[in-house]
């Protein structure tokens, strides 16, 4: 069992015959996510954490990055 219609099936069917394998990988791969953050960026948090901030926890040391470094990233 798929667990998809007869007409997903179908679909899947025509794709497969238009694109062949490559009908079956998402059309998302190999894109960046659009809130990824830049090597540059991410470096320079990380450096801060060990040096500057080595002693806050996660929660302070986000919101000195947005208040004191003007980087805004999200706590999750």
């Amino acid at each position: 069992k798929l667990g998809i219609s007869v007409r997903q099936v179908n679909r899947r069917i025509k794709q497969y015959q238009d694109k062949g394998k490559a009908a079956f990988v998402h059309g998302n791969k190999d894109r960046k996510p659009v809130n990824c953050l830049t090597t540059e960026i991410n470096n320079q948090i990380v450096t801060l954490y060990r040096s500057k901030y080595q002693d806050c926890n996660l929660k302070h040391f986000v919101e000195l990055l947005e208040n004191l470094e003007d980087i805004h990233v999200s706590y999750t």
